[in-house]
């Protein structure tokens, strides 16, 4: 079976029964934007004339990428399916369709304000008039699907899409081609956006590479990892955690290699750093500073999702954990 049969038959399965053609991944299904504040974390980086290798996830982390100038940018995401969503993407900035018209298409859940759901999402008229921009496999792939089942089902939550979605106020606060005029000069570059995509999991992407890059960039997999390395249970919780970012240390070790001299890689967006609520490794602070507390590694800091989105203002900072090279 071809992966474009595969993948479409994964997508309809998404559709109707929601996650569940692999119930050991919870990454089956595609995010519709990032829930990152992109805008902010990319500015301490120049990535102009730069190679960049970065998660797929919703495109907008490699869209923002192009927009800084970067030279390239490739993409690995453990679902396949997020390249066509890539392309889908790059389709309607090729098009006529405003900023606000992007939104309205891709939007689904909060839009166009909080406890709102846009019936609009993927409407027809909109995709027939982006559709003759895709090609190859994007094209039968989203094809397929519209031919087989209506926009609001292949555009709603729990199924191809994720829940996890900003309101469309906060989108075009924390994602830099969604500004108005950021959105112009993407648009102005379209035609060259591409991504050689690797479809793995980060434990293989060491394996899948035989390139360096200027800037790679891991988004929140940092706060996946505890599941990902076994749990010692003669070991105390802070131990424990110690060793889970040892091991995830490693590998960013191995990723270190694939970088070009003054390089960064960022091992990942960290939501609410001083969060001491939450339990995984990377939200311990002892743990991360016996870790990562030495001069290899630097934090940025900058505004916090979770400020952004509330009513009530905090100290409330999310950071990237950066490998200098």
């Amino acid at each position: 079976m071809k992966n474009i049969e595969r993948d479409i038959i994964n997508a309809e399965k998404l559709i109707n029964n929601g996650n569940s053609y692999d119930n050991q991944d919870m990454f089956n299904s595609i995010y519709p934007f990032t829930n990152e504040n992109i805008a902010a974390c990319l500015k301490y980086f120049n990535l102009k004339d730069k190679e960049c290798l970065t998660i797929l996830g919703s495109s907008d982390q490699a869209l923002d990428m192009y927009l800084s100038g970067a030279k390239k940018v490739d993409a690995f995401d453990v679902n396949p399916l997020t390249k066509y969503y890539f392309y889908l993407k790059k389709a309607a900035l090729l098009s006529d369709l405003s900023r606000d018209e992007y939104l309205k298409f891709f939007c689904y859940d909060k839009y166009p304000s909080e406890g709102k759901t846009n019936e609009s999402a993927f409407n027809e008229k909109t995709f027939n008039s982006i559709v003759t921009n895709l090609s190859g496999d994007s094209y039968k792939f989203w094809s397929s699907l519209f031919e087989k089942y209506s926009p609001l089902e292949i555009r709603r939550n729990f199924c191809l899409f994720t829940f996890d979605e900003l309101s469309y106020k906060f989108l075009i606060k924390t994602v830099g081609y969604l500004d108005n005029q950021n959105y112009e000069k993407l648009k102005e570059i379209a035609s060259s956006l591409e991504i050689n995509f690797k479809n793995c999991d980060i434990s293989e992407l060491p394996s899948n590479l035989d390139r360096k890059y200027d800037f790679i960039y891991l988004s929140n997999v940092i706060q996946y990892i505890d599941n990902a390395y076994n749990n010692n249970p003669e070991l105390s919780k802070l131990e424990n955690k110690i060793e889970i970012l040892k091991h995830y240390k490693e590998l960013m070790r191995k990723l270190s290699h694939y970088l070009n001299s003054d390089g960064n890689l960022v091992c990942g967006y960290i939501y609410d750093v001083n969060e001491y609520a939450r339990s995984e490794a990377i939200f311990n602070r002892k743990a991360r500073e016996e870790v990562f507390g030495n001069s290899e590694f630097v934090n940025y800091h900058f505004e916090a999702i979770s400020d952004i989105i509330s009513k009530y203002k905090s100290d409330s900072k999310d950071t990237c954990l950066v490998y200098k090279k």
